[in-house]
């Protein structure tokens, strides 16, 4: 998305995300990848609020205006659980992998 870009990022989606949001990437099984090109570093809360910004679609993954993840959304970056590296303040590199899971609620 970005002219200058020194790499990319990849969202992986899951669950009913990879389904609505399938024509932004490519399916492998039941998910969604979807290359984010990357300027040396930046924080998730910017590479999330770019992206909604030139896609309104992704607003399911990001709510720009409150700026926060929705509550149906966990983020893993890197395997390891969004909260536990910074949150949005985390910073993101080109070869990371931002994984998108559905919350599920139940008994």
């Amino acid at each position: 998305m970005a002219a200058t870009s020194d790499g990319e990022l990849t969202l992986e989606l899951h669950g009913f995300l990879a389904d609505r949001l399938a024509t932004l990437g490519a399916r492998r099984g039941t998910r969604t990848l979807i290359g984010v090109p990357i300027g040396g570093q930046e924080c998730v809360g910017a590479v999330l609020a770019r992206l909604v910004a030139r896609d309104d679609r992704l607003a399911l993954l990001y709510e720009a205006d409150k700026q926060r993840l929705p509550e149906h959304v966990e983020v893993v970056l890197n395997d390891r659980l969004l909260d536990l590296q910074g949150g949005l303040e985390a910073e993101l590199k080109a070869g990371d992998v931002l994984t998108f899971l559905p919350a599920h609620a139940g008994g």
